[in-house]
């Protein structure tokens, strides 16, 4: 009950949350003009919660919405990196990278000599 309570005191003034044994109480449930009312059903057979509002000239509507559980995924933590695995991965990549521009420096070095392939990379 202290749920509704404080769930109550939340909404806007003329917005409530009552608790009804059936969609035929929560038709029947009288309201003043220019009222909404999000309706419990108490029946432990059904999951259904309803809606009925008043305008300003008391015309009513109302409405049923049924229930249904939406699980919330757990975390997974192996669906994640951390940071330290960042902070790898970028050293290996820039130790790569190192490795990758000393190899082709290296092969550059050794190809001092061919002066037509070399000139023809210097244009």
């Amino acid at each position: 009950m202290a749920i509704l309570d404080s769930l109550n005191q939340a909404l806007m003034p003329g917005h409530r949350v009552i608790k009804v044994d059936g969609w035929q109480a929560a038709e029947k449930y009288p309201l003043p003009r220019d009222c909404e009312v999000v309706m419990l059903d108490i029946n432990p057979d059904v999951d259904y919660i309803y809606m009925k509002k008043t305008d300003v000239n008391g015309a009513e509507s109302f409405a049923r919405y049924m229930i249904e559980e939406d699980p919330i995924p757990k975390f997974d933590p192996d669906k994640y990196v951390t940071v330290d695995d960042l902070k790898n991965f970028k050293e290996e990549i820039l130790n790569g990278f190192n490795s990758l521009k000393r190899s082709i420096d290296g092969a550059a070095g050794n190809n001092t000599h061919s002066s037509a392939k070399s000139s023809s990379f210097d244009k």
